[in-house]
């Protein structure tokens, strides 16, 4: 084979792992990235362990304990990676965060389980080493983003390692033994000990899990309508318009604004404000699709990116939008019914401009024509009036 042949192999290899271990975050939800960050950090754990018995192995050949372990290593390895690729991108599914979180426990439980086999109970009971890999494996569950995945991982390494208690308590030896001399004795305080330990841990886990998911939430969402704010709106924004400009597809944006929404405050109170803007962010939120992004951009504007609608289709949508909050009255704290219209100006990328902020700005250009060609409407296009 020549060397021609060699080197774009290597080359494509080469790229194929950064790709797997780099992952893909402008095609990966939030969970789906915390996933691919424990992914890789099993791929350095396992694959550090693995090359230790390999060394231990090649040096000591006759360890039988290292030996056993390499065919377990390399196996928990070929699955780790498995599971970087799996992760590298797109929206995770449940499934995979609750199998890869059992699953790291369950790992955990099975180097207690091969001790057990190789009949050194204490070892398997008393040893610190094995039983610490539990809480690096459920501190792994703190970064996907559920609070509920702590509590099953712990839930699950508690029962698996009561099992594993159990069995070393009936296997144990009668008369001491190399590993009992080395580990202890056992004792059914120490091992109840460890199992509300484990549970403990996972508890305080879902406490960091959940406070995390709150930070985050209130750094990134408006407090007052609950979408997201201008700053976060406009990080998310330019990842769709880098993946428009990869697949070659358009990328709508609307700004819309309540009409004469001063009036509302001045007349019923700035409370009244801030229960329609709750109201029209609501509907927003509950009509667009899954796929399209709500900010609140700026008191009473709001923006929406539409990834993948064409010009006539975002405003088909907006239009709905405009038709559904002007049929809806807003009930206020007094009982009194007001409604509210809007008017939204709507361009697309690549047609109205060469990036996201021209895009911004042409749908803002036609945001104003709306307003002063009577409000409560939506406008795609300048008229020839307009632009001359």
């Amino acid at each position: 084979m020549s060397s021609r042949a060699v080197i774009p192999s290597l080359a494509t290899l080469r790229a194929a792992w950064r790709l797997a271990w780099n992952g893909d975050p402008l095609e990966s939800d939030l969970p789906m990235q915390g996933e691919h960050r424990v992914a890789r950090s099993r791929v350095i754990v396992v694959g550090t362990l693995t090359l230790l018995s390999l060394i231990v192995v090649s040096q000591d050949p006759g360890n039988t304990g290292y030996r056993r372990a390499v065919p377990v290593n390399l196996v928990c390895l070929a699955l780790a990676l498995v599971v970087l690729v799996a992760t590298r991108r797109g929206t995770r599914p449940t499934w995979i965060s609750v199998l890869t979180s059992i699953g790291d426990v369950s790992m955990v439980s099975l180097l207690h389980v091969a001790e057990l086999l190789q009949t050194t109970p204490s070892a398997a009971v008393n040893g610190r080493i094995t039983f610490a890999g539990y809480f690096f494996a459920l501190i792994g569950t703190c970064v996907r983003w559920d609070p509920r995945l702590p509590l099953v991982a712990g839930a699950v390494a508690g029962a698996q390692y009561a099992l594993i208690a159990a069995a070393g308590a009936a296997m144990w030896p009668s008369t001491p033994t190399p590993d009992v001399l080395a580990y202890g004795g056992f004792d059914w305080g120490v091992q109840i000990e460890r199992v509300v330990t484990l549970v403990l841990f996972s508890v305080s886990c879902a406490g960091i899990a959940r406070w995390s998911v709150q930070l985050r939430a209130s750094s990134t969402h408006d407090a007052l309508t609950g979408l997201l704010n201008r700053g976060t709106f406009e990080g998310h924004l330019h990842n769709e318009w880098l993946l428009a400009m990869r697949r070659g597809a358009p990328l709508s944006l609307a700004i819309i604004d309540l009409d004469e929404f001063k009036q509302v405050n001045d007349r019923w109170g700035h409370a009244a404000g801030d229960t329609v803007l709750r109201e029209v962010a609501a509907i927003l939120r509950r009509d667009v699709r899954r796929s399209d992004l709500v900010a609140r951009w700026g008191g009473e504007e709001f923006m929406v990116a539409l990834p993948g609608a064409s010009l006539p289709d975002a405003a088909d949508l907006v239009e709905e939008l405009r038709t559904r909050i002007a049929d809806t009255p807003v009930t206020l704290s007094g009982g009194r019914d007001v409604r509210v219209s809007l008017s939204a100006g709507v361009a697309v990328w690549p047609v109205d401009g060469a990036t996201a902020q021209e895009v911004i700005a042409c749908a803002d250009e036609r945001l104003l024509i709306a307003k002063r060609a009577g409000r409560n409407r939506v406008v795609t296009a300048v008229p020839t009036a307009a632009a001359v």
